[in-house]
């Protein structure tokens, strides 16, 4: 039986252990001009939720949105953001490439130890007398720019609430995510992207911001670094649902759960770990719906969004915390009225933008 008829029944029999879904399927790269101009107004409108992070050298940070304008998605706002990843996923992968420390740049400081510029600068290296650095010896040239830009393309396109969205159709399961978030994982000459999102039900929360699930999926890319032969998609994409941990009700405190096994991950290269499957669906909780699909990026609050540091000083992944990641009875949300049609697994939702520019519905 599938992972899904063993869920099922696992709901009708608390006896019966069970397998939360999890699979692999193949996302396309956007072709065309018009499909790559998509990807980054909704790169944009990510960092303007404050729903992108970056995890690199045991560290894990948010990204800002360079622009500050909210609801702006011109094309000068757009290349802006994307020039602003493109510095910080090559600075980053440069850092690695080195062996740098946290600590090294911690301060602002550019990779090359004798650079006078700050971090992430523009143009070549150069030391205290504006003379051009050659690279310390034994250090890898930094990839070139056409090939770092096309990288950061594909990252940009895989910051996307689509694959999740297929993901939980494909199984059956409530066609919502909720506060998705994007993380960019560096480590071990590899570059992925990790979607967390709530899903399945019952649904808490008073507002999409705030809505939370007793589970969360994980859909992980394959390594984006080297170009896809067929310009159409990189490789597989592996996903599964995880219990959540309990009393944490955003997915910022989903991720401080599991950044240990993250940063082990993207240093040795393995993601096996964080895309297996998880058994034991708990009982009191169900994953099997049918409302209208959603998807909703948190809005901007009034102030700045939190922008987390996490590093291993401060991160636990103990056992007694996955133990903890058990469902509690929640108190559901209001949902659309049950005579609404259902949609089947089959059916790949099109996904359009509300006038706010950060609710996502399909």
């Amino acid at each position: 039986k599938s992972c899904v008829e063993a869920a099922a029944k696992g709901m009708r029999d608390v006896a019966m252990p069970a397998c939360l879904p999890s699979g692999e399927m193949c996302v396309p790269l956007p072709v065309g001009d018009s499909a790559c101009a998509e990807s980054l107004r909704d790169l944009k409108r990510t960092l303007e939720g404050g729903c992108l992070f970056v995890i690199g050298r045991g560290r894990c940070s948010g990204v800002r949105d360079p622009a500050k304008v909210p609801g702006d998605v011109s094309d000068k706002a757009c290349e802006l953001v994307f020039d602003e990843l493109v510095q910080i996923i090559g600075f980053e992968m440069q850092a690695q490439a080195m062996g740098l420390k946290t600590d090294a740049t911690a301060s602002g400081a550019c990779w090359h130890p004798s650079c006078v510029k700050p971090a992430r600068h523009d143009g070549p290296c150069i030391d205290s007398l504006l003379q051009r650095l050659p690279l310390p010896e034994g250090c890898t040239d930094p990839m070139e720019p056409e090939l770092l830009e096309g990288l950061v393309r594909r990252v940009a396109a895989s910051i996307s609430v689509i694959p999740g969205m297929e993901a939980v159709m494909k199984n059956a399961l409530s066609p919502a995510l909720w506060q998705p978030s994007f993380i960019i994982c560096v480590g071990n000459g590899q570059v992925r992207v990790l979607t967390l999102a709530f899903v399945g039900d019952p649904v808490s929360g008073d507002r999409p911001s705030s809505k939370s699930t007793p589970f969360v999926l994980r859909l992980v890319t394959p390594d984006l670094v080297p170009a896809p032969a067929d310009s159409q998609s990189p490789g597989p994409t592996h996903y599964c649902i995880h219990n959540a941990l309990v009393g944490a009700e955003t997915i910022a405190m989903q991720l401080a759960d599991i950044a240990e096994e993250l940063f082990t991950a993207s240093a040795t290269g393995d993601w096996t770990p964080i895309t297996k499957g998880e058994v034991n669906v708990p009982p009191a909780s169900s994953i099997f719906s049918f409302p209208k699909p959603q998807i909703f990026i948190r809005p901007p609050e009034t102030k700045e969004p939190p922008q987390p540091q996490f590093g291993p000083a401060c991160m636990s992944g103990s056992p007694t915390r996955r133990q903890s990641r058990l469902a509690q009875p929640r108190s559901p949300s209001p949902g659309p009225a049950p005579d609404q049609a259902l949609l089947t697994p089959s059916v790949k939702p099109a996904v359009s933008v509300l006038a706010d520019g950060f609710s996502v519905k399909a």
